[in-house]
């Protein structure tokens, strides 16, 4: 029986945490063999941590004043570190936790929430073909506050200094619109299994091809880790690997199930013919 056992008030000081968390950065920093093991432990134990400074009552044999004061420095601490590393580190590292940060973009402590939201604006940055589609997502929420958070980093986003990355983010909801439209285009009175994209379904996007974002395919959203030892700056979505949308058909199947999908088709920047559920 270990009831008697107590344990040092330090243990529950947040030290350990922050000491964690600052070794496993920098092993992937030397080494990303175990990136994708890594990096969402760092996530989980950041974010998961300030819950632990407000969680006071279940330790009434300890100081409580001291207790509260030294949890707050140290989870100061992991805060600054982790917003030293958003920008240090490769982008490509946090690709591989972006929808780990993007289920906690409300998270509740207004820090940690800035920090998440400039790691994310340096993700679409980085990777705005890619990323747009996620935020765009998090903008069709039913959570308001969600959508604020989303909201706040388009905006950010817009305001870039670079005017090429603005004009990519709006065509990129452009053309996600565009698709909402298609999905919400009343097929009661039409029994026809082709239609015309835009005399039938008055696709809303007004160019013939969109480079701001890739085709989804799943090449498109995977990253080529570079070997151990490998420089680790260079491009992780090379642009010859990125299949963007060339060219919109004007055929449009409308699959024979309730919700009546419809499939659309794509001539992508390869050459190749893709199709696409809406």
């Amino acid at each position: 029986d270990n009831k008697d056992l107590k344990r040092p008030e330090s243990d529950f000081h947040g030290f350990y945490e922050l000491k964690i968390i600052k070794a496993y950065m920098r092993a992937i920093v030397f080494d990303i063999d175990y990136l994708f093991e890594v990096l969402p432990k760092v996530v989980t134990i950041w974010l998961d941590y300030i819950k632990k400074t407000e969680e006071i009552i279940a330790l009434k044999e300890y100081n409580r004043e001291n207790l509260m004061f030294q949890r707050k420095e140290n989870y100061a601490a992991i805060n600054k570190f982790v917003s030293a590393q958003a920008t240090d580190i490769p982008a490509y590292y946090w690709y591989t936790v972006l929808s780990q940060l993007i289920s906690r973009i409300v998270h509740g402590h207004n820090d940690t929430e800035q920090v998440i939201l400039s790691i994310i604006c340096n993700c679409t940055r980085a990777y705005p073909e890619v990323v747009l589609y996620s935020l765009y997502a998090q903008i069709q929420s039913v959570n308001s506050e969600r959508v604020s958070r989303a909201e706040k980093i388009c905006s950010t986003l817009q305001r870039d200094s670079a005017s090429l990355l603005s004009k990519q983010v709006t065509s990129a909801f452009q053309l996600l619109e565009a698709f909402k439209g298609i999905c919400r285009a009343d097929l009661a009175r039409n029994k026809r299994s082709k239609l015309h994209l835009w005399d039938d379904l008055q696709f809303s996007y007004e160019k013939k091809e969109c480079r701001a974002l890739v085709i989804p395919l799943r090449i498109n959203f995977q990253i080529l880790l570079p070997s151990s030892g490998e420089h680790v700056k260079r491009n992780q979505f090379p642009a010859e690997k990125r299949v963007k949308f060339l060219k919109f058909e004007s055929r449009v199947s409308i699959l024979a199930s309730m919700q009546k999908p419809r499939r659309l088709f794509i001539i992508g920047t390869d050459g190749r013919r893709y199709s696409l559920l809406c």
